[in-house]
């Protein structure tokens, strides 16, 4: 049984039935525990059958872990039909939208004319695919009669050289047509906004009444009730009556509680400057008058940013521009449909298909409607129809994981297989933790449905699970004391209420009957530049180093101790224990250094700029020279670069620049890669002595000598590998280049080692990856990489495990799901996302642009200069797009927060340097202290949205509550009265750290801690030169030779066989010891003693001729399968057998049996040995297979005793145990003629010994009463 028990709390979301259901489930609230239990309920008690449920979830991990789960209820289970469900378990829908799509796709591919023979396209292909459509596209444009119409829009959507252009343009819209039923209806509709007739007025437009009047009029009215509540408290006279005159302007622009629509009204009564200047200031006037005043001030600069963004146009501009407007944007949805159109006919052409359309093609297959166009097909409706009551009968239950990160398409995908008549939706999730809008995620898709479900007429149910069985109170209340204060429908989307608040109800008792303490929440700040005497700080760098030495003391102290779940008691913190989070990956590389430095095991999962990592560029340079080695900004990378270093002391790092100015000196005309040529050319490497030493041959500093190895070195690489581009794989050239110049051993060596190996081991699976892909060639793989560089995306993927035995760093998107007792939250002042700049698509509202416009055809007496106009719609989008921004960082920062189980420990830093005239620090506290101006528990609108980062919001909520420090004496915090604020109990430390505290920190850390700096110091720059010496020292040391070199060439399991090919015999005395020695020619073309390629396969090869080997392996076949009872052996016998043999196929064909020379079996036993056998086949034994140990220098002769054993093992033939003692024999298939027998013997004399060695172990039996016996088939005679 599980041990699961569902809370009061749960309880409705486990056992109600009969209508859709919502569950809002707050972070560790047991979501997925409530789901498994749902799922086995409808099981036992319900007797639903597994496969009868559609369980849908955000990914494979989840659902991988859901499937695991129910399995281990269902094995638990007693109950015969549960037992039952763990066969159909296998085959039950328990996966991603994606998967789901993709099973309807391959069970109804048919009905909607798609060719299954399809292959999901990889991300770098499709991006390729992307640009060569388009590519296209213009090509086609700029050569038909659209030529002008193209030029015109690409002039309007040219954003400079770092611009998106009209192609970004386009690509950003089919992003966003891809996440809707109907995308091309979506894309004609973005014309809406834009649609104005010559006499309309502006609030009869479309765009102002379905966009701007709800958004202002929602703005002005809370706008609205601030003055209402300052006038109310106003204790100034002429205040009073300013504000007074300010509030009839503004209730004029209400009618009943709406908006009026009269447009030159609100352009007018929204100007800041209609709204007069503050009362002045006295000597006589109160601190609370001067905080009211101000507030004025703030609310007028409240108001003047809604005039700018929605009333910030005369009718006159409207009338003239949009039209203008309308006719880009036409012309723009136009050329993106014509994309789409001429992309999906690429795609059908390669038999490709992407994510996005395996949700289109099921959304067709359930509706009947065209993929491109979503018209419906009057061929398909029935087909359609019958499908959806098919799925809606077979799913009893549709339940939906992850509710708030599925998109519009998703969403009616969905509603397609429900049917209330039939099943129901149950969906789960958790607005506040939708965190993938860059992936067209809605999560007001869920609030819709929530505040839906919630109205008393509503048949449907909204439930809500807030208990928290994850983290300590200190963790809960915190969380809860920020988002009370930050999160409403304004700002965050949704309100953050006694419903969404976290109520803990993890259990942390001990078990001696305590419980484990909660520790107070920790905000450290590292002030950079703080010391004068330091210049330079870097700040990120200074906030990695102090956190990795906090981990160090929480690591070193054994006060320092964490609840452990299993034994109920405290422990020592272990580093897995640990989890950094960041919203970005910028501090990565930071911290594999700094970490370092501290012996602090650490697994980054994922890695910040992949591409701009050290070793991935080296790696990317070489393979752009190899593609076209004239270009000197790559070359000179890889010359500079470990990859040519020779072995000398004087050359790890490749070439210096001294010799790389030689070099072009020798040839100061044309490319780089010529000079270095002509350099080879003027002085080869031979032409100086062989014997020669580094130093010998000095001209202006600089050894020719060692240049013109280096340059013979490069060039002999860059020749072998431009050969392997040509004959080899891409894949296999990449590994080649770590083959030849050892670069991934090298990297291991670095610090960061592990990751820099994992990172070249990432760009070889791309590789591979990339061939399999409809693009080829070294070229296409270059311009594919770059592409990515520039798109910003990044190959290092985090592992799906997390590390146990080191600290996790990940972002905090990569932290969804999962939980740590310490949570280390990092660079919190890591700046928001600055506004969109050129064109910005909201999918609800619609898509904003600016407009370019020439003044010389308005004003022909004016020069030609082009004007650029933001468009109404494009301030608007842009202020939604802003708020919709905080909203996910919002969210982020939920996430983030309760991922911790235990302890949080939140960090900044901050810059004060002295050329900030007040510090940042300064200017933070000054932000904060704003706060107090708000008197009602949500912070306003306008003071979140001023925010610049995560940290600021920090500061915000918390500097209200009593417990927020004076934090600098220079610093007075404003008195606040938290009265009814009822902020609440929440134990929190802010502490100062600068770089004196760390090093003082770092002073009291262990001394074992600190090894990693020593040996880090020994590869600075300011070492001193090595002396000649030394450096004779260290190439001794490099050109040492492991003296068992011929055992590390050589197997430890041999084939008695193959060992007999290796050698030849020597003489008489060495055949007598059985002493071989090693064929050198053998070996040096095979290495190993071991041939080193494979047989082909046999659907490989074109001559299906029979082999020797074949032949051979049949005979021995027949050997050991004729039956001696007889007293002989007859041709009708051996025949008979060969033709069973065949029939059974071991025999591979009737061509080999009909090749087999069956009367030299005959023959076999007619000698005197075979005879001896047919009379004694009770003591004969045939294919007797053998394994001994034997030392390794009795086998070899260049082998020594300390070389160790090697295990040999064979197959013996046959042998007769009599009187006399022991006959083996062996049959020998080769092609020789009689003259040619004594060699044969001589030939196999050394696998005889081993068999007679073998058998003397086996039997034993002295050596001596062992004879040997070879039989030729091809002679049929003994030899």
């Amino acid at each position: 049984m599980s041990g699961f028990k569902p809370s009061a709390e749960q309880q409705p979301a486990i056992e109600h039935r009969g209508h859709d259901i919502l569950v809002s489930a707050s972070a560790g609230s047991g979501k997925t525990a409530v789901l498994v239990e749902r799922v086995i309920q409808l099981l036992e008690k319900d007797r639903l059958n597994i496969d009868q449920l559609l369980m849908v979830t955000f990914t494979k991990e989840a659902a991988k872990n859901m499937r695991e789960r129910i399995r281990k209820r269902l094995m638990a289970s007693p109950d015969q039909h549960m037992k039952e469900q763990i066969s159909r378990l296998a085959v039950a829908n328990i996966s991603t939208i994606h998967s789901f799509c993709e099973q309807l796709i391959k069970r109804y591919y048919y009905t909607i004319d798609l060719d299954p023979n399809y292959r999901l396209v990889t991300d770098g292909e499709q991006n390729l695919l992307m640009d060569q459509v388009w590519h296209d596209l213009v090509n086609d444009w700029l050569t038909g009669d659209q030529k002008a119409t193209y030029l015109r829009v690409a002039d309007n959507f040219a954003q400079g050289v770092k611009g998106e252009g009209l192609a970004g343009v386009v690509r950003k819209m089919d992003q966003g047509a891809n996440a809707q039923p109907d995308p091309n209806g979506w894309l004609t509709h973005l014309i809406d906004n834009y649609e104005l007739d010559d006499q309309q007025a502006i609030t009869d437009t479309h765009f102002y009444q379905a966009v701007v009047k709800p958004i202002a009029q929602a703005q002005l009215f809370n706008l609205l009730n601030q003055w209402q509540n300052l006038s109310q408290v106003a204790e100034n006279d002429k205040l009073r009556e300013r504000l007074a005159e300010d509030l009839s302007k503004l209730e004029q622009l209400f009618i009943n509680g709406e908006l009026v629509d009269d447009w030159d009204l609100l352009v007018a009564a929204t100007e800041k400057k209609s709204f007069g200047i503050n009362p002045k200031k006295t000597k006589d006037s109160s601190e609370v008058e001067l905080a009211q005043l101000d507030q004025r001030n703030a609310l007028k600069s409240q108001l003047d940013e809604i005039h700018k963004t929605y009333f910030n146009w005369s009718s006159q501009r409207y009338h003239a521009l949009l039209p203008k407007a309308k006719t880009i944007l036409e012309q723009l949805v136009n050329f993106s449909q014509q994309f789409r159109q001429r992309y999906q006919r690429a795609k059908q052409q390669r038999h490709l298909l992407d994510f996005s359309d395996l949700e289109h093609y099921a959304y067709a297959i359930l509706t009947g409607r065209a993929v491109l166009t979503n018209e419906l097909l009057a061929t398909h409706q029935a087909t359609a129809t019958q499908i959806r009551r098919e799925l809606q009968f077979q799913y009893q239950e549709i339940m939906v994981d992850e509710f708030q990160d599925t998109n519009r398409l998703q969403y009616d995908l969905l509603q397609q297989l429900h049917d209330p008549k039939r099943n129901h939706l149950f969906m789960v999730g958790d607005m506040k933790q939708s965190i993938y809008r860059f992936r067209q995620a809605d999560p007001t898709l869920f609030l819709e449905n929530y505040q839906r479900f919630r109205q008393a007429n509503d048949p449907n149910e909204a439930l809500d699970l807030s208990d928290n069985y994850r983290s300590m109170t200190n963790i809960t209340e915190f969380t809860n004391v920020v988002f009370k204060q930050l999160m409403n429908q304004g700002v965050g989307e949704m309100d953050y209420d006694q419903t969404a608040e976290l109520r803990a109800k993890a259990q942390w008792q001990l078990a001696d009957g305590q419980v484990a303490p909660a520790r107070p929440t920790e905000m450290l700040v590292y002030r950079t530049n703080h010391n004068p005497a330091i210049v330079g700080e870097d700040r990120l760098t200074g906030e990695v180093q102090m956190v990795a030495t906090r981990i160090r003391q929480l690591l070193d102290n054994e006060k320092e101790t964490i609840f452990d779940q299993d034994t109920q008691t405290m422990r020592r913190i272990k580093p897995n224990d640990i989890v950094i989070l960041s919203r970005t990956k910028a501090a990565n590389s930071q911290i594999v250094e700094q970490f370092g430095q501290l012996n602090i095991p650490v697994t980054v999962h994922g890695v910040e700029n992949y591409f701009k990592a050290t070793e991935i560029r080296i790696v990317m340079s070489l393979l752009r020279i190899i593609d076209n080695p004239y270009q000197d900004v790559p070359l000179v990378a890889v010359m500079r670069s470990p990859l040519i270093a020779l072995p000398t002391a004087e050359a790890v790092i490749g070439f210096t620049e001294p010799e790389m100015a030689i070099i072009k000196l020798n040839h100061p005309d044309g490319a780089y890669y010529e000079a270095i040529q002509q350099f080879a050319h003027d002085f080869p490497e031979d032409d100086f002595p062989e014997d020669d030493f580094p130093g010998n041959h000095l001209r202006d500093g600089v050894d020719y000598y060692l240049v013109a190895q280096k340059v013979n070195r490069l060039l002999t690489l860059l020749n072998h590998l431009r050969a392997c581009a040509r004959q080899r794989s891409l894949a296999e050239l990449i590994w080649e280049i770590y083959d030849q110049t050892s670069y991934l051993d090298y990297v291991g060596g670095m610090p960061g080692g592990p990751q820099r190996q994992a990172n070249l081991h990432a760009l070889y699976e791309r590789a591979s990856a990339y061939e399999q892909s409809s693009f080829k060639g070294l070229y296409q793989f270059i311009r594919f990489i770059e592409q990515m560089q520039r798109k910003d995306d990044d190959l290092g993927v985090a592992p799906a495990d997390l590390a146990n035995d080191s600290i996790n760093v990940m972002t905090i998107h990569g932290s969804k799901g999962l939980q740590f007792p310490i949570v280390f939250l990092i660079d919190m002042n890591h700046q928001f996302r600055k506004d969109s700049e050129g064109v910005v698509i909201e999918p609800r509202t619609g898509i904003g642009m600016s407009l370019v416009e020439n003044v010389h055809d308005q004003a022909p007496d004016l020069p030609p200069v082009e004007v650029k106009y933001e468009l109404p719609q494009q301030t608007v989008i842009k202020e939604q797009l802003k708020r919709q921004n905080r909203a996910e960082e919002m969210r982020l920062l939920y996430v983030a927060l309760t991922r911790a189980e235990q302890r949080l420990i939140i960090t900044a830093s901050v810059n004060d340097a002295p050329t900030n005239k007040l510090g940042n620090l300064k200017r933070d506290w000054n932000f904060w202290s704003q706060a107090v101006q708000s008197k009602n528990l949500v912070l306003n609108d306008a003071l979140r949205l001023k925010a610049n980062s995560m940290f600021d919001w920090l500061g915000l909520t918390l500097f209200r509550h009593p417990q927020f420090p004076a934090i600098l004496d220079e610093l007075d915090k404003p008195v606040f009265d938290e009265g009814s604020l009822q902020l609440g109990d929440v134990d929190f430390t802010f502490q100062l750290v600068d770089q004196a505290l760390v090093r003082q920190w770092q002073a009291n850390l262990p001394d074992v801690r600190k090894a990693g700096q020593t040996q880090l110091s020994l590869f600075g720059e300011d070492q001193p030169p090595l002396t000649k010496a030394q450096a004779q020292l260290m190439q001794q040391i490099l050109r040492f030779e492991y003296p068992h070199q011929a055992a590390t060439e050589t197997t430890a399991y041999q084939a008695v066989s193959t060992i007999r090919e290796a050698f030849r015999i020597q003489d008489p005395d060495d055949i007598a010891m059985g002493r071989l020695t090693i064929d050198a020619d053998q070996v040096r073309g095979e290495g190993a003693y071991l041939k080193d390629t494979m047989a082909v396969p046999e659907f490989m090869q074109t001559n299906q001729a029979v082999t020797p080997t074949v032949l051979g392996t049949a005979t021995h076949l027949l050997f050991e399968r004729l039956d001696l009872s007889h007293g002989e052996v007859t041709l009708s016998q051996v025949t008979a057998l060969r033709d069973q043999l065949v029939e059974q196929g071991l025999i591979p064909s009737p061509a080999v049996g009909n090749q087999l020379d069956l009367a030299a079996i005959v023959a076999f036993y007619q000698t005197d040995l075979g005879q001896r056998i047919l009379a004694h086949p009770d003591q004969v034994q045939r294919e007797v297979a053998f394994s001994m140990l034997l030392p390794g220098a009795k086998l070899f002769n260049n082998l020594t005793d300390q070389d160790g054993p090697i295990l040999v093992h064979g197959i013996i033939d046959g042998y007769l145990v009599t009187d006399e003692g022991v006959e083996l024999f062996d049959y020998k298939t080769d092609q020789i003629t009689r003259t040619k027998l004594p060699q044969l013997r001589q030939r196999y004399h050394g696998q005889l010994a081993l068999y007679a060695s073998a058998l003397a172990s086996m039997l034993d039996c002295p050596l001596a009463k062992i004879k040997s016996d070879l039989y030729s088939v091809t002679c049929q005679s003994l030899v």
